[in-house]
Parts: C-alpha cells; sequence; structure tokens
C-alpha cells in the first residue's frame, strides 16, 4: 500500500495515510476525514509554507523539516527503527538543529521506555547545548522521570511496572466499560438490519425481469434505487458487523489478560496500545482503524508469546489464526 501525506483539517497535523483508503483519522485528534481532503489540504498549505520557508530559511532546512516531520509521525506510532533512520539523515543535513537531537533522544529511548539505553546519552548532551532556555526546561521535564528509573534496580523496575501494569489495566477496564453501552446496541441492530437487507434484496429481483421485459423508465430507475438502497444497508451492516466482531475479541482479550503471565515491561507497552484502541471506539473509528488497531496488539502480543497466551490463542476461534 502507498503511503500519502496528509494534513488534518482540524488540528493542522501532517501525517502519512494509506492512499486507498477512502477515510483516515488523525493520529492526533482521532477525527476523521477523506484522504483525498487531507492530501489536498496538506498539499494546499504545504506550497503556502514551502515559499515562505524558501525565502526565509532555505532548501535544506525544508528537508530537514520534512523529516523531522515524518519522525514524529514514526515516534507516535512507536516505529522507532524508522524513527531513528529518517533521524539520522536528517541530522547529515545539519548538526545545529535541536530537534534533529531531541527527536534521536525519544527513537534510541523508544519514548523513554528503554531504561538499558545508552547511545542516546551523546544526543541529549547535543541537544541541551543547542536547545533555548525554554528547550532545555522542556527537556528536563520530559526526561527527568526516565532519569530516575534508570537508577532503579531490576527490584525496582519490576514493582514500578507490575504498579503500571495495575493502573493501566484498572484505566483500560473503565473505557472497555464505556463502550459497552455503543457496543450492545450496535450488536442488538444487526439482527433487524439483516432482515432489511433481506426484504431490499429481493426488490431488485422482483423489479430485473419487468424492467428488461417492459423496457419502463420508470421500472428501470426503481431498480436502480433499489439497487443502492441494498448497496447502502449491505455496507452498513458489513461495517456493523465488523465493529461488533473486533469489540467481542478485545473483550475477550481483556477478560484473558490476567491469566496470560506477560513480561510487566512488555504488558505496559501492550496495555498503552489497548488503551488507544478503547478510546478509538469510543470516538467512533472505522472498523478499518479498529480491525488495525487490535492486529498491532495482537501482534505484540504473539512476538511476546508465553505458553499461556499460546494456549488462549490457540483455543480461541478468532485468535487463533494469528498463530
Amino acid at each position: 500500500m502507498s503511503l500519502i501525506n496528509v494534513k488534518c483539517p482540524e488540528c493542522g497535523y501532517i501525517f502519512e495515510a494509506e492512499s486507498e483508503n477512502e477515510k483516515t483519522a488523525c493520529v492526533k485528534c482521532n477525527s476523521e476525514f477523506s484522504t483525498e481532503r487531507g492530501s489536498k489540504f496538506y498539499k494546499s498549505f504545504k506550497k503556502v509554507e514551502v515559499d515562505k520557508l524558501l525565502v526565509s530559511k532555505g532548501e535544506t532546512y525544508l528537508k530537514v523539516d520534512s523529516l523531522l516531520n515524518k519522525v514524529e509521525f514514526y515516534l507516535d506510532n512507536e516505529d522507532f527503527d524508522n524513527a531513528k533512520k529518517l533521524a539520522l539523515e536528517a541530522l547529515e543535513l545539519t548538526p545545529t538543529n535541536y530537534r534533529v537531537y531531541i527527536s534521536l533522544v525519544y527513537a534510541y529511548t523508544e519514548n523513554f521506555k528503554k531504561l538499558d539505553d545508552e547511545e542516546h546519552v551523546p544526543y541529549l548532551k547535543k541537544a541541551i547545548t543547542l536547545a533555548s532556555d525554554e528547550q532545555k526546561k522542556l527537556i528536563k521535564s520530559a526526561y527527568a522521570d526516565y532519569y530516575n528509573r534508570r537508577k532503579m534496580t531490576k527490584e525496582e523496575i519490576d514493582d514500578y511496572n507490575t504498579q503500571e501494569e495495575a493502573h493501566l489495566l484498572k484505566s483500560l477496564e473503565k473505557l472497555l466499560k464505556d463502550g459497552l453501552g455503543k457496543h450492545f446496541l450496535k450488536e442488538k441492530g444487526l439482527k433487524p438490519l439483516f432482515k432489511i437487507l433481506i426484504i431490499l434484496g429481493v426488490i431488485p429481483l422482483l423489479l430485473t425481469t419487468p424492467a428488461i421485459i417492459f423496457n419502463n423508465a420508470i421500472l428501470t430507475i426503481s431498480l436502480f434505487v433499489s439497487f443502492i438502497a441494498v448497496l447502502i444497508v449491505f455496507f452498513k451492516y458489513y461495517n456493523d458487523y465488523s465493529i461488533v466482531k473486533t469489540y467481542n475479541t478485545a473483550l475477550d482479550l481483556f477478560d484473558a489478560y490476567p491469566t496470560l503471565n506477560l513480561e510487566k515491561e512488555k504488558s505496559v507497552k501492550i496495555l498503552n496500545l489497548f488503551i488507544q484502541f478503547a478510546v478509538n471506539y469510543l470516538n467512533g473509528a472505522t472498523d478499518i482503524n479498529l480491525k488495525q488497531g487490535l492486529d498491532e496488539i495482537i501482534i505484540l502480543m504473539i512476538e511476546n508469546a508465553t505458553d499461556s497466551t499460546k494456549k488462549y490463542f490457540s483455543s480461541h476461534k478468532e485468535l487463533k489464526k494469528y498463530l
């Protein structure tokens, strides 16, 4: 699938989206808009921005700025390898940009979660050297908790992760419960929606033969309208069915979560993704976005699978296909 640059019409955030998708959800504010509109919005603003920056700061600045915008996207999506690769490309273009060095700090520390990393230290020192007074305060604020955790013993880190996991599980439970009302209504509505689909599906069958035989304009228009109605209801049913199925799988996974015995540090990362999934559901994300979110959670769980995880996945009708 090819990626294109889009700009969110709500918050103005620039990120990459799959060009094949009809709709896209902003990775920053979660608002939904058509991918085509986001692309046009990006191009129209980009030309104005590029013209201004070319005059004031030059072409190298633009290349670095473009790379760092992509780095930010990858960091938000925890794709640290690509974030690191692009940030290093930016570093080759300029050795004096504060954002380059702080981006490398985030990439190497995996958003301040990888406690044993040492490679970020020279980049951190360089970022502090180049930072303004205000930026230095932001670095200190962002780095303080990470710095303190790096000094913990293994036992202290395990205890910290255990407490963090418990806190995240509680937050996730609340978010999933908040979505149950909406979920049950959608699930309950599938049966009547299916009946409507069957009834509407009969109408084109009844109209097709008379429309062909009599070549009547009214019959032909009625056939076309009924066919469109069938398609609309079909896609509505398919979308709701897909969302219900995905959410049911997520609920099953949450119920079984305490028995899966995942490593605490990995569990914290998985639960953060799970929370984002629950938030996206409450914000009305599409079936495609929800499926992608759940797939990301499941793949990460399989990568760190315990015997308990494998056993549960193999016994679940939806999850066993991932093994």
